[in-house]
């Protein structure tokens, strides 16, 4: 009887030891996922600000978010706190649009500031250095929850110096008669060459459109006179003939000869006096574009008058445009 044990086995009998595999590595852990997720507000604006760069047509008037059509681009008094606070931000504006007047956006609810709010908008208005300026009634009327939104707007306008393109919607009336409004105001001062503490010149500036509503040449001169405009735009401009020469020469102390640097003049919807219109234009240093649609329609069904322009009946009664009775009741 053979005793295996006394024999090798065969080779094929031999039982070989597995090969020493490299220990494996640890299956990573599975991702938690957050309790909330990331959204673009949890961005730093800087970042925000980068990405914009890189999408087409991200502007006021080309606006592609479907889902904002009926929305604001912001809303004025945080957007405010914003241009005040951080003014990288307030650099990269570069166009607005705005309306305002009685009923105008009435159903959207109005931001109510808090206290730091309220502090900055205080203490960004004082910086500001203007000579003879209440900043203190202007900061308590800013933050007033039933603010008259062309405060807001006129006072984001003192912190975005980059603004090329401005859209205006003027809604209101110029009550009492020679008032103009806030943002008007900045302009004319600029314009004339007051000093304005540490408030931007509107040195890029290059359009602006204003649907004026009651606004009269006398108050838009301003607009002509800034050394940047190129193109002004006005819509439903109703200037009536008057035979009072006062008010033909004080047009003329307004626009001055071959002044204005503008090389576009539209007037749309509007009914302009041929003698008014001669003034204007000569005003102009080189016009190279003017367009003018002529209707009076317009302001057939809304009742409007020049009376408060020529005097009464654009005859008797004229008083030249007197800059101290339209100064905002801030400038001392």
């Amino acid at each position: 009887m053979l005793n295996t044990q006394e024999f090798p086995p065969l080779p094929s009998q031999v039982q070989r030891k597995p090969k020493k595999q490299p220990p494996r590595k640890a299956d990573p852990l599975p991702l938690t996922r957050r309790a909330y997720s990331t959204s673009l507000n949890d961005l730093p604006d800087e970042l925000i600000v980068e990405i914009l760069d890189y999408l087409p047509g991200i502007d006021m008037h080309h606006f592609q978010l479907l889902t904002l059509a009926s929305l604001f681009f912001c809303t004025p008094y945080p957007f405010l706190r914003t241009t005040m606070c951080n003014k990288n931000i307030a650099s990269h504006v570069k166009s607005i649009s705005f309306k305002y007047g009685p009923n105008v956006h009435s159903d959207r609810p109005r931001y109510v500031p808090s206290i730091s709010d309220k502090q900055l908008i205080k203490d960004s208005l004082r910086s500001l250095e203007i000579p003879n300026f209440d900043w203190k009634k202007w900061a308590s009327e800013c933050n007033d929850r039933e603010v008259d939104q062309e405060l807001i707007y006129a006072t984001i306008l003192l912190y975005t110096p980059n603004v090329t393109r401005l859209e205006i919607d003027d809604g209101a009336a110029i009550e009492p008669p020679g008032r103009i409004p806030r943002w008007l105001h900045h302009f004319r001062k600029i314009a004339n060459g007051v000093d304005f503490g540490r408030v931007h010149r509107f040195q890029h500036l290059k359009s602006i459109r204003v649907d004026v509503q009651y606004l009269k040449l006398r108050h838009l001169a301003p607009l002509f006179k800034m050394r940047s405009m190129r193109k002004v735009t006005l819509v439903g401009l109703f200037e009536r003939p008057s035979t009072a020469e006062s008010a033909h020469d004080e047009l003329r102390r307004l626009f001055p000869k071959r002044s204005s640097l503008i090389d576009e003049l539209q007037l749309e919807m509007s009914y302009v006096d041929d003698n008014v219109l001669n003034v204007v234009i000569a005003g102009i240093k080189k016009l190279k574009v003017f367009r003018y649609w002529s209707s009076t329609d317009h302001f057939e069904v809304s009742g409007r008058n020049s009376d408060d322009y020529w005097g009464i009946g654009g005859q008797e009664g004229y008083e030249p445009y007197d800059e101290a009775d339209a100064s905002n009741s801030w400038f001392r």
